[in-house]
């Protein structure tokens, strides 16, 4: 198994909200979900804040590291505050059924561009979910194409030469 979220689904969103979670992500977010009650399913956390274009999806492990993170700082700061507000006070966590599904909670709804309600059978729309190693983040469609895929360069900008490995600091485990 890898170590980290990787990989781009496009799940599509039912009448009721459900969206299935990628095999893979589940099965990190079991494993990072290890102290959970018997008999309870998984949770991933979504961090849901209106000055993003994304929704970051984080598990149980990172969160109980930011939360440490979060307190080792002065009550009462500034800082504090500010973590406190952007991790705490737009953390939802969303427990993934038995068939491997969430429902998107209607706060994140429209950051994901599906709509305020479903008439009948019809599906309620389409998410992408891209993983991106510790974490995920969930776009509307719209938003990730003119977002997130603009800040690639176009192909005729690229050097050909370049080893992307080149970009990352440092050597890369395991090479000599």
């Amino acid at each position: 198994m890898l170590d980290g979220y990787f990989g781009k689904h496009d799940p599509k969103v039912d009448n009721k909200y459900r969206m299935s979670v990628p095999a893979e992500f589940r099965r990190l977010l079991d494993l990072n979900d290890q102290n959970r009650p018997a008999g309870e399913n998984p949770r991933l956390i979504m961090l849901i804040n209106s000055s993003r274009a994304y929704i970051e999806v984080i598990d149980k492990e990172r969160m109980n590291r930011i939360t440490q993170l979060v307190r080792s700082h002065t009550p009462g700061t500034k800082r504090r505050w500010m973590l406190e507000r952007f991790y705490f006070h737009s953390a939802v966590a969303c427990p993934i059924d038995p068939n491997g599904r969430i429902v998107i909670p209607a706060k994140a709804r429209p950051l994901l561009g599906l709509p305020e309600s479903v008439k009948g059978s019809e599906a309620a729309g389409t998410v992408v979910m891209v993983g991106s190693g510790e974490h995920i983040e969930m776009w509307s469609p719209e938003a990730y194409e003119t977002m997130a895929m603009p800040h690639f360069p176009d192909e005729d900008e690229i050097d050909d030469t370049l080893d992307p490995a080149s970009l990352l600091t440092g050597p890369l485990p395991g090479a000599s």
